[in-house]
């Protein structure tokens, strides 16, 4: 006897003399709405296998392929239609056939004649071996008597006709009470007679007079920020997050978008086995024949072998550097493991002998694991070698404690291929079936209160008071009927296919239909796919009377101004404020921490900062840039070709060669021949692979070079300073000490090194100035030190005066930046060869500030060397360019205190986002730009002040800065 009542009444009838039937997509819920009650609640698969557990075991999804191949195997000769398939991908089809299989009435032809073999022998394996399957289960059921028990039976309306069928042998000999919605599913009434009494003008009473939301975007992305700010806004005025509910027909594709966006608490869903999975399946790879880099390397990042990460990320870069991912892992590594250059250093050659080493340790086992087994075709002994090969490697550990679940489902796999596989195989065939046996399993994280996302084909809607509605376009809502197996619609009769999709079309119905149960349902659509293809709404949404939203996205600055407009109304008291804040820092995007206690950033200094000029900069352009480079020190990969920083490096190479030892040899007769010999030097010495473009590349270098070197010879006549110094190391074993700076809490030294310093003595006078070689433009501003940038060649200037580097008196007399690159003309027929060079060489002035100091004006050439060095206008010093040394001091002065704020700001762990826009912009070429998320549009950023050198100067003599 069958009862019909509303689901609102289900307390009255519940209790715990009753057996309690549900949905599995509505077991959790009602579980956890009667935690504190001793009730039997339980989905009908689950009372089924109660009945009859002590006689049969429910087959699992490994087991399932592993019986279904076995079928396939035996009955495989007798084939006609499916004679020709891969077994292993051939095995997955027909699981996911079988249920259609069972559920369709099938026309009589080859394909399901072969289908009708194998399935029969499916099942009788199954039945051999004490195993159920979901089918089978209820079959067997329905053939015996269930206990004689009252029932109550919630949330039919999301039941299968196999589960209707059960209710329905229930309430033959039992009491039977049905608790339905007021949204009926004609499904299930067409199923069960008893339910005809239910009110089917559902649509005028629930849905015509529905207020509705419709909301169109431009993509996908957009439509999820839709909703987020959506929701922000609900949250705000007094939401909690159980109310929410966000379903789609995709709902698929819109999950890596809320991992991106969202920042409240949903249920989301991990997969659990993916480490062991990976195992198998790049081992399954290699035991096919993939011996390649890129295989073992993936192997190696797994951590499953005993090699310690840094040695896995030497390897991982060695490869990416050197293009190998293709080639053999079992070919020895040759090149240098830091740089395109030939010689190796002893620690190069330390690293790349480990590299080895650790390729023989991973190889060795795998190589002698295939040996042990190679013509080997009983699945027994396989199994004992493959365990030894894990036991001997310690991998069966380390899957152990970093994949629990995954290691002991591999473990189950091969106790049930030992018990139940009866047949010869070999080590490849055996790891593959492993591979396809081998499921992850996906585990949700579920909170008390957090927002809901489900497929509309399996969500659950008890007390959801907002439902979203994603993805309502013609393509998805209502979707689609599509055969997704072995089976097509020329294998069914005709008028059963119709059956079969009439009652797919009312089930699209239904999922549509019961959304209307919520208080406020918002339907949204986005006009372009993934794809790029143009989406309509669909036509559900034209029938409905819905109101059309105005997309606002929010954001966080948005939803502070709404809300100090409502303070500002007296819409919000003031016993509210702090938790009104809350919210707004609970809604807005997600944003890395800005800081470190000091604590961990002692730690990770200690009581002294050894710092390069370089790092400083990088720090005033944006700390956290600094955090990524400098602190966590994070790996971005390159491929060692001759790019832009080895055209600065192969400059440097010939310019320091050429100076220090061919200068008193040098000519402009001999100069390209110079030049070719140590280019032919630097190859030889550095460059592993040169191709054509590279030649090309260095002839145009040496070229250009040839034209520097000319210009520096006739300065070099005119001028009094001499080369002296080259990559002049500033570190404490150096004659040149690092810049020492006592900060709070610990001191911070600036170590370095300069590229040139070139000298001028008298009697008692020790004049210097710095060279700094640079292939792009370089200018030295002064306001950009006063904030921590450009600092370098003042800080060498700085380290050098304050030296015992001799027992004179030491005058710093220049700065300059020296135009490693020879800009190329135009050339024209106006334009001879020494005309063009002329001029490309008057364009490369070193530029940078001069002592104004008349011995060192006359030292570096006077009015002749305006014609080398940018610091003179219409045949006059520029003020610009020239500084004295009182005024120097004063800047040595404040430089210093910058650097002081700056050493204090990283021992306080500061980090935040904070670039530096405008003529210096930090996120320029960022290489983590993709972690910090910083909008320019929105973010706040800081701008730099502009100031001549001059008015630094000045600001300087009267403190205003």
């Amino acid at each position: 006897m069958i009862e019909v009542h509303s689901i609102d009444k289900k307390d009255k009838y519940i209790n715990e003399n009753k057996i309690i039937l549900v949905s599995s997509k509505s077991e959790m819920y009602y579980k956890r709405y009667y935690v504190n009650k001793d009730y039997k609640i339980k989905t009908v698969r689950n009372y089924l296998f109660d009945i009859c557990k002590n006689k049969y075991k429910m087959i699992n999804k490994n087991q399932e392929v592993l019986f279904m191949n076995s079928s396939l195997k035996k009955v495989y000769n007798s084939l006609k239609f499916y004679k020709d398939v891969e077994e292993l991908s051939f095995t997955k089809e027909l699981i996911k056939t079988y249920k259609d299989y069972k559920n369709y009435k099938l026309i009589n032809n080859d394909k399901v004649n072969d289908l009708t073999v194998i399935f029969d022998e499916y099942e009788k394996l199954l039945r051999e071996n004490k195993f159920l399957n979901d089918n089978m289960l209820f079959e067997y059921s329905l053939k015996n008597e269930f206990d004689s028990c009252e029932y109550v039976v919630l949330d039919i309306e999301s039941f299968s006709e196999d589960e209707l069928n059960v209710i329905r042998s229930l309430s033959v000999f039992n009491s039977v009470i049905i608790l339905k919605n007021e949204i009926p599913n004609e499904f299930v009434i067409e199923n069960l007679k008893e339910l005809q009494n239910i009110d089917t003008n559902y649509k005028d009473k629930y849905i015509k007079n529905k207020k509705v939301y419709e909301a169109s975007v431009n993509d996908i992305e957009e439509e999820v920020n839709f909703v987020l700010n959506d929701i922000s806004k609900k949250i705000i005025n007094g939401a909690s997050y159980n109310d929410f509910l966000i379903v789609s027909n995709s709902i698929e594709e819109y999950y890596p978008y809320f991992d991106l966006y969202f920042n409240f608490p949903y249920n989301k869903t991990r997969k659990e086995g993916t480490l062991t999975k990976r195992f198998i399946s790049i081992l399954s790879d290699i035991l096919n024949g993939n011996f390649s880099c890129s295989n073992f390397v993936n192997l190696l990042k797994l951590n499953v072998f005993d090699v310690d990460d840094k040695t896995i990320n030497d390897i991982d870069n060695y490869v990416y550097s050197w293009n190998l991912e293709n080639e053999s892992f079992y070919l020895p590594f040759k090149f240098n493991p830091s740089s395109n250059r030939k010689i190796l250093s002893s620690k190069d050659e330390l690293k790349l002998k480990n590299m080895n080493d650790t390729k023989d340790l991973i190889i060795n086992p795998v190589k002698y694991f295939l040996e042990n087994i190679i013509d080997e075709k009983c699945v027994n002994t396989i199994l004992k070698e493959f365990y030894t090969f894990l036991d001997v490697t310690k991998i069966n550990e380390r899957l152990f404690n970093y994949d629990k679940e995954g290691y002991n489902k591999l473990i189950n796999i091969l106790e049930d291929i030992n018990e139940y596989y009866n047949f010869e195989s070999s080590v490849t065939d055996l790891i593959n079936l492993i591979d396809t046996m081998y499921d992850t399993s996906k585990k949700s994280t579920i909170t008390n209160d957090m927002i809901k996302l489900d497929s509309l084909s399996s969500c659950f809607i008890e007390n959801r008071k907002y439902i979203y509605l994603l993805g309502a376009s013609l393509d998805n809502l209502p979707k689609q009927f599509k055969f997704t197996s072995l089976i097509n619609k020329e294998d069914i009769k005709n008028d059963e296919l119709i059956n079969i999709v009439s009652k797919y079309v009312k089930n699209q119905d239904y999922l549509f239909n019961k959304l209307f149960l919520c208080d406020t349902l918002t339907i949204s659509y986005h006009k372009l796919s993934s794809d790029l293809k143009l989406l309509e709404k669909s036509n559900v949404l034209k029938e409905l009377n819905t109101i059309k939203l105005k997309i606002e996205l929010y954001n966080k600055d948005t939803i502070l101004s709404d809300y100090a407009i409502k303070i500002s109304e007296k819409k919000v008291y003031e016993t509210n404020y702090n938790d009104e804040f809350k919210k707004i820092n609970d809604i807005s995007k997600y944003k890395i921490s800005d800081h470190i206690s000091s604590l961990a950033a002692k730690k990770i200094y200690g009581n002294s900062l050894l710092v390069s000029p370089s790092s400083i900069e990088t720090y005033s352009k944006c700390p956290f840039y600094y955090f990524m480079e400098y602190v966590l020190k994070l790996n971005v990969k390159e491929k060692y070709t001759f790019d832009r920083r080895s055209v600065g490096t192969y400059v440097h190479y010939i310019l320091e060669n050429i100076i220090k030892n061919e200068w008193n040899n040098v000519s402009f007769d001999n100069l390209y021949d110079i030049v070719l010999k140590y280019e032919k030097k630097y190859v030889d010495e550095n460059l592993w692979m040169v191709d054509k473009s590279t030649l090309y590349v260095l002839e145009k270098l040496s070229k250009s070079t040839v034209l520097l070197l000319k210009n520096i010879i006739s300065e070099q006549k005119i001028s009094d300073f001499r080369p002296k110094y080259f990559e002049f190391k500033i570190a404490d074993d150096m004659i040149v000490k690092p810049i020492l700076i006592n900060l709070d809490k610990a001191d911070l030294k600036i170590k370095g090194i300069v590229d040139r310093v070139d000298v001028y003595e008298t009697d008692d006078t020790y004049y210097y100035r710095i060279i700094d070689y640079k292939t792009g433009d370089k200018k030295l501003r002064l306001d950009d030190c006063l904030v921590g940038l450009n600092l370098q060649m003042l800080l060498y200037l700085l380290a050098i005066k304050d030296s015992s580097l001799t027992n004179k008196k030491i005058v710093p007399s220049a700065v300059l930046y020296y135009p490693a690159l020879i800009k190329d003309l135009k050339e024209s027929r106006e334009n001879d060869a020494e005309k063009i060079e002329n001029e490309a060489i008057y364009r490369n002035k070193m530029n940078g500030i001069v002592n104004c100091d008349k011995t060192v004006l006359d030292a570096l050439g006077n009015d002749d060397a305006f014609n080398y060095i940018d610091f003179a206008s219409r045949g006059k010093v520029n003020d610009e360019k020239v500084f004295g040394v009182d005024n120097l001091n004063k800047l040595f002065d404040k430089v210093l205190d910058v650097i002081k704020d700056i050493g204090n700001e990283l021992l306080e762990g500061n980090f935040r986002v904070y670039p530096v826009m405008g003529r210096v912009c930090a996120c320029d070429y960022c290489r983590y730009s993709s972690i910090c998320s910083f909008d320019k549009m929105i973010d706040e950023y800081r701008k730099l002040k502009n100031y001549k050198n001059s008015e630094v100067f000045k600001m300087l003599d009267s403190d205003d800065i």
